[in-house]
């Protein structure tokens, strides 16, 4: 069993939502293509930001970042590898106050019906999918 399969086996097991295992893979997939040979402990920092710095969308780049971290914390965590490399990245900011502030305006005046689910994202913290769960019978 590779790391990878033993990874998304722990997270499977682990009742994580099968969205986040499935985007977990795919991440981890497009990572790993053509260079699954490698060792863990060889991957450098300026091997994962010149990958994931193609990506267009910050939010894209975060969380792919954020997938191969899991991984690499799964690894530090079984003692197969001293560090996680994606510690030592910077993470992407999302969006300025202001690109918040101009984003919030678009939002309320052309797609009034998704202002809770912004609101929740930006305010709240809440992964888009986790607010997208969120109902008004959420409340009570």
């Amino acid at each position: 069993m590779t790391i990878l399969q033993a990874m998304i086996a722990s997270k499977t097991s682990g009742n994580k939502r099968p969205a986040y295992v499935t985007n977990l893979r795919q991440v981890l997939d497009d990572w790993f293509r053509g260079q699954d040979h490698r060792s863990l402990a060889t991957i450098t920092v300026d091997e994962i930001e010149n990958h994931f710095a193609s990506r267009i969308a910050v939010e894209t780049r975060l969380s792919a970042i954020n997938r191969l971290s899991t991984l690499f914390s799964f690894a530090v965590r079984k003692g197969w590898l001293a560090v996680n490399p994606c510690e030592c990245i910077k993470r992407p900011i999302i969006l300025s106050n202001a690109d918040a502030a101009k984003m919030l305006a678009f939002i309320r005046m052309k797609l009034p019906r998704f202002i809770p689910r912004f609101a929740l994202s930006l305010f709240g913290g809440l992964r888009p999918e986790k607010a997208d769960q969120i109902t008004r019978d959420s409340e009570r």
